[in-house]
């Protein structure tokens, strides 16, 4: 499956601390499934208990379903460019930690070009478990450079 930039990619899920530091990153869905499919299937929506203490939440994108530990964003009212009023004021109130996580995701994309530039054809399922196991070794080396707290 493609993305609507018509590029093959894959969704990720991650919580992001106020460090930029992936706390919580996970993939496996390609870049057209649903933000609220792939928030269904993931871990932390699942087991919260395991990643959450009692009244403790992340902010999720517009995309994502409010639950006990995720509070999303508000999504523009159909046929207006803008959101208003209360709405509009809890989404800037929002915006530095927003800019913060693009800035962790683009921090990510530099660090690990594999992630950006990976040119492989994906036509069948054999093309797809080739692009997987591309980024497997590369998402490993990830997760333990995170695991050790660094973001440079």
């Amino acid at each position: 499956m493609h993305s609507y930039k018509e590029k093959y990619g894959y969704k990720m899920i991650a919580v992001v601390d106020h460090l930029k530091r992936f706390r919580y990153p996970w993939f496996g869905f390609s870049a057209a499934t649903n933000d609220q499919m792939a928030q269904d299937l993931s871990d932390l929506h699942r087991n919260p208990h395991r990643f959450f203490s009692p009244k403790e939440y992340v902010f999720g994108d517009a995309g994502m379903k409010s639950s006990d530990t995720v509070i999303p964003l508000f999504k523009r009212e159909r046929k207006t460019q803008v959101t208003v009023g209360p709405k509009a004021y809890f989404n800037h109130k929002c915006a530095k930690a927003r800019v913060m996580i693009e800035q962790a995701f683009g921090i990510l994309k530099n660090r690990w070009q594999i992630l950006q530039d990976c040119r492989l054809t994906c036509r069948t399922v054999t093309d797809e478990a080739r692009l997987y196991l591309a980024f497997e070794p590369a998402w490993f080396f990830i997760t333990f450079w995170l695991r050790l707290g660094r973001t440079r």
